[in-house]
């Protein structure tokens, strides 16, 4: 069985057209690889006039990777597409994967090899093309959510610039009944703050974490009018629920009906997140409550 190559690239400069190749996409009949260089997307910021730039597309290749995992899953099914319909590899699915991020990321047109992949192939194409060794994650299934989240919050230094586990007090914040709390809260230039939800809960615990961030949000407005200060939507952390799950029924209506307030992202941009807070001027939220 043959084997479609697709390199990834990321799209530096609207006017030159200049891209930086980032990772490699193969499909095979039994099994798609995907992998990207995380130290050429952490990069992407001093190559680029969007400051942002590096946080964005690392939202975008977590999704990527979290849609090749799902295929995965679907082994047999993508067997069969692979032998009796070549053209989901053609050059048409390639764009459609374009459209799907906005034009900043490029999928090549895909290159024929003619023979069935194996990991090794594809950390050697990757290193070829890539210019660095494929190292996968490995997700550790024993881990808790909150367990992943812990070390991107624990940075040396964070906790100079942001209020971690902070606690709205009732007296203060109109809207809140009694006290809640959340993982991560700084301000530059407007307020910003993290959420973590897990949505291996259960659909109740889910429904009211989601209804408890909203109160948060909506508490922030609030406060930031008498200050005279903007406020972002919140950041909420998660990673996609497995499909066909009252978890998952419930993600896909989270992101529908709090798209005003929240941001959902995933732990490797929550990852970026923290970074961008190290490396610029962010300061402490609980200033703006004391001074």
């Amino acid at each position: 069985m043959k084997t479609f190559l697709s390199i990834l690239s990321v799209k530096t400069n609207s006017f030159s057209s200049e891209k930086i190749v980032i990772g490699l996409l193969a499909v095979s009949a039994d099994k798609v690889h995907f992998g990207y260089s995380k130290n050429k997307v952490n990069l992407l910021n001093k190559f680029s006039s969007d400051e942002k730039i590096s946080l964005f597309v690392e939202s975008l290749l977590s999704q990527i990777k979290s849609s090749v995992k799902g295929e995965n899953k679907e082994l047999s099914n993508l067997q069969m597409n692979l032998i009796t319909d070549k053209s989901i590899f053609s050059e048409e699915y390639f764009n459609y994967l374009n459209n799907y991020n906005n034009g900043l990321l490029h999928f090549s047109k895909p290159l024929e090899v003619n023979y069935e992949f194996s990991e090794n192939d594809f950390s050697k194409y990757f290193k070829n093309f890539i210019g660095e060794p494929f190292i996968e994650l490995k997700k550790d299934s024993k881990k808790t959510f909150h367990q992943k989240l812990k070390p991107l919050l624990n940075k040396e230094g964070l906790s100079n610039k942001v209020d971690l586990h902070y606690t709205f007090n009732p007296n203060i914040f109109k809207g809140i009944l009694k006290d809640c709390s959340i993982p991560l809260i700084t301000k530059n230039g407007n307020i910003n703050s993290l959420q973590e939800i897990d949505f291996t809960n259960k659909p109740v615990t889910i429904a009211n974490n989601l209804y408890e961030t909203k109160i948060i949000h909506d508490a922030l407005k609030g406060f930031s009018t008498k200050i005279d200060c903007g406020v972002s939507k919140i950041k909420v952390a998660f990673e996609e629920p497995k499909l066909d799950t009252e978890q998952h029924k419930m993600f896909d209506l989270a992101i529908k009906e709090y798209s005003d307030q929240f941001e959902f992202i995933t732990p490797d941009a929550v990852d970026s997140f923290t970074d961008n807070i190290l490396e610029k001027n962010y300061s402490k939220f609980s200033l703006l409550v004391t001074g």
